[in-house]
């Protein structure tokens, strides 16, 4: 995150843009927070002497993946029933697990009550529905010394009018921090909604491989709706093996992989019961070898596939970038929505082949299938 902000910065030097830092996170309020939020305030503000921030903004809306956000709490949606975050699986994650999804509650407990609940300011959605858009600049305005407000949203058009509000007030000088998900960033930078992409928009020639990192009960869900309804060929991984003898197991894997020779599109998967460790540490250990096995299969994967499926977002960051040595490319758009597609580049060992980035906590029980769907020649 240093080395991202730094380098941001750099390249702003020549440009003279005002900066806008959104650290982009999961809508289910799983994650570092506030640790990147800290990183990005201690870099941009802490080595310069400059006053920090204004305010640091939580809006963890995401109205495609059902996330919304109401009265100060968060909700996860599906079918149009709604429960509070804190009463789903994800509350219970065995590294950013947490108690309560009402908002100040919640940065009071993962700032360990270095922001107290009390003091969490809210951008309700009255203010956002009934409010002159000029009373919403003059509070954003009013904001000072890194004060916490939670960003209530039901749909676009109460963020639109946020975010409106944060840009004009942003050319006033103020400086803001965003810890957010996928909906602010598309509201803020004004992207407008274009149609899903087909499969036939790519050059598909065979087969593909689809690899299941996310055991979250969505994906768990998705995942057996697919192998129900299609022929594959199935790798489940043994974590005892990744995580004691990762390389006599990566080639026993590779050589069963060539034996098949990509005859059916393949499903490489993680076991969907969570392992379960004594600390937190342990289990952020063995995630990232876990994480690090799945690249390296697709790293020295010894077929062609026509297509990628990465599911669960860790996955797919360390596919992309470890696996397929990616670091950059551009986004074709979404083949559904909240699932983005990217083309690897030409000079690729692979081709030109789309790459889904697949969150685990996004979708219903047949969307895998929709998307695999989508590919199949």
């Amino acid at each position: 995150m240093n080395e991202i902000v730094s380098n941001i910065e750099l390249v702003n030097r020549g440009i003279g843009r005002k900066l806008i830092f959104i650290s982009r996170s999961d809508s289910t309020l799983r994650s570092h927070f506030p640790l990147e939020i800290n990183t990005i305030i201690g870099k941009m503000f802490g080595e310069n002497g400059s006053p920090g921030a204004d305010a640091v903004f939580l809006c963890p809306a995401f109205f495609e993946g059902g996330r919304i956000t109401k009265n100060n709490t968060h909700y996860v949606c599906r079918d149009k029933n709604c429960i509070p975050a804190s009463e789903t699986e994800f509350a219970h994650d065995t590294v950013f697990g947490y108690r309560t999804s009402f908002l100040p509650e919640y940065i009071e407990e993962k700032t360990k009550g270095a922001v107290k609940a009390a003091d969490v300011g809210s951008v309700t959605l009255d203010m956002l529905r009934s409010a002159d858009i000029k009373d919403i600049i003059n509070y954003l305005l009013s904001l000072k010394n890194e004060k916490y407000v939670v960003v209530n949203a039901e749909n676009y058009t109460d963020l639109n009018r946020f975010s409106k509000a944060v840009l004009e007030t942003i050319k006033r000088d103020k400086k803001f921090i965003f810890q957010s998900g996928a909906s602010l960033v598309k509201s803020i930078t004004e992207t407008h909604d274009k149609p899903l992409i087909e499969g036939n928009q790519f050059d598909i020639k065979g087969n593909g491989v689809i690899v299941v990192g996310s055991y979250v009960k969505k994906s768990t869900e998705q995942l057996e709706f697919l192998k129900k309804r299609a022929a594959l060929d199935i790798l489940e991984l043994d974590i005892e093996q990744v995580l004691e003898k990762p390389g006599s197991y990566l080639e026993l894997l590779l050589d069963r992989v060539k034996n098949k020779d990509m005859k059916r599109t393949l499903v490489i998967a993680t076991p969907r019961n969570e392992k379960k460790f004594k600390s937190r540490e342990k289990r952020l250990s063995a995630g990232r070898k876990i994480s690090e096995f799945l690249a390296r299969i697709i790293e020295e994967f010894p077929g062609k596939p026509s297509f990628i499926i990465a599911k669960g977002g860790i996955t797919s960051h360390v596919v992309l970038a470890d696996g397929l040595k990616i670091d950059k490319a551009r986004v074709m758009g979404q083949i559904l929505p909240g699932v983005p597609v990217i083309k690897l580049p030409v000079n690729h060992r692979f081709g030109r082949i789309p790459f889904v980035i697949f969150p685990g906590n996004v979708g219903e029980e047949d969307s895998l299938f929709k998307v695999y769907n989508k590919f199949r020649i």
